[in-house]
């Protein structure tokens, strides 16, 4: 495996930029377009939106990693993507992280209620992720999840845990695997506050979040620098993500 190079800040910001800016254009010109044409909310977000843009980053992490001239073996993959076996430690930083995630987002909902009354998502968006509309749902088993009848389709999991698995891993292995690596050469000890906030601030696409998803983006970059793994932030990304999407949408399929 080659020797990786230092990334600069300036380097780092167009790293993110345009990943932000291709999804930001795919949710409001492509998804826009396919409402206009008629696909369903639910293909057009979990496809066009959840999955397409982060199958490209996961491939923009496989170009990466050739383009370094590493081999393409799963030793060095792994070595330099930092996939590396998970200890008790690692577990135990993996359940924080998860809690602060989840719970922080949880905690801060109302500053994406805040931010949604002037800076509303598209008419399109779904309502179960609008936070002006979500509210009205909760506590209740849905019959329908972002248009799509619940009740006896369990494929709609299949597609939900597909979308989920995609999702995580073009995330983690270019911000996590490609990304932070070289960062560390850079900025030293203090990477993982520089990364965590450009992270968080990729997400300007959905800009309601902004606030209640920084907690969540600081703390994951300072674990995954600190272990030096990406298996935590991997996983306890991908729980925050899906686990309880997960478990409602299970339920609204047996009708419990």
């Amino acid at each position: 495996m080659e020797k990786i190079q230092p990334m600069s800040l300036g380097s780092a910001l167009l790293h993110f930029l345009i990943p932000a800016l291709l999804v930001t254009l795919n949710i409001y010109l492509i998804m826009a377009f396919f409402v206009t044409l008629g696909l369903p909310i639910f293909v057009n977000y979990f496809i066009i939106y959840a999955t397409l843009p982060m199958l490209l980053l996961l491939l923009a992490s496989i170009i990466a990693y050739q383009r370094e001239g590493n081999e393409m073996t799963w030793m060095d993959f792994t070595q330099r993507f930092r996939l590396k076996r998970m200890t008790g430690r690692d577990w135990l930083w993996t359940i924080l992280l998860f809690l602060i995630m989840f719970l922080s987002v949880g905690i801060l909902s109302f500053t994406s209620i805040i931010i949604a009354s002037f800076l509303p998502p598209p008419t399109f968006w779904p309502d179960e992720l609008n936070p002006l509309k979500r509210s009205d749902s909760m506590g209740t088993i849905p019959t329908e999840f972002v248009g799509q009848p619940l009740p006896g389709n369990w494929w709609v999991v299949i597609v939900l845990f597909i979308s989920l698995i995609i999702a995580t891993f073009g995330e983690e292995l270019w911000w996590r695997g490609y990304i932070l690596p070289r960062q560390e050469l850079e900025h030293g000890e203090k990477t993982w506050i520089i990364h965590g906030i450009l992270w968080g601030l990729f997400h300007f696409f959905l800009p309601w979040n902004l606030i209640a998803l920084l907690p969540g983006t600081i703390t994951l970059s300072y674990v995954a620098q600190k272990l030096k793994n990406t298996w935590p932030a991997i996983i306890a990304h991908g729980l925050a993500n899906g686990l309880m999407v997960m478990v409602v949408v299970i339920l609204g399929i047996i009708g419990a």
